[in-house]
């Protein structure tokens, strides 16, 4: 199991502001990292909550600190996506999915979850796709000949990759 006590000092006393109780695999650590997910400034918190079907894949639960509130907030679907990182050319989360083919997928936190709004899919050639608020796909272009694999893209509109140095 997983025990996360979030505390904040009121008046020169520890307050609890948020309990979380979740189940874990035996396998994984938990590394536990702290990173600005959200672009405010301040440190938000992940860690590995369970094993990838695949283990280019790292599958973690993230957290964002709400300063309003003093609290973490649960990113419910944080799960769904793996090798979250924050993405300051668009000022948003994007993930990185290993399958068959891969997938960068460009993602807003909307509450307490994050909301698909492009991607870049490399799987017998290339595949740029918006995504609008229903979460309806239109694809803005495809590339059948695109020989790539297994690469991150940063940007969807101009596509732009990362380079080694971006992980640094």
């Amino acid at each position: 199991y997983v025990y996360i006590n979030f505390y904040s000092k009121q008046n020169e006393n520890w307050v609890l502001k948020n309990h979380y109780e979740f189940g874990k695999d035996g396998i994984t650590g938990l590394d536990p990292q702290l990173s600005d997910f959200n672009n405010d400034g301040l440190n938000d918190m992940t860690y590995v909550s369970t094993v990838a079907a695949r283990s280019a894949n790292e599958v973690r639960r993230l957290f964002i600190y709400d300063k309003g509130k003093d609290e973490l907030i649960l990113i419910q679907n944080s799960e769904d996506y793996p090798n979250l990182l924050y993405n300051k050319d668009l000022n948003c989360i994007d993930a990185f999915l290993v399958f068959g083919g891969c997938m960068t997928v460009f993602l807003k936190i909307n509450g307490d979850s994050l909301k698909q709004f492009a991607s870049v899919e490399l799987s017998d050639g290339l595949y740029v796709k918006t995504y609008n608020e229903l979460g309806k796909e239109k694809l803005i272009f495809r590339n059948k000949k695109y020989k790539g694999e297994y690469e991150r893209f940063k940007n969807y509109k101009p596509l732009k990759k990362y380079q080694e140095a971006d992980f640094d």
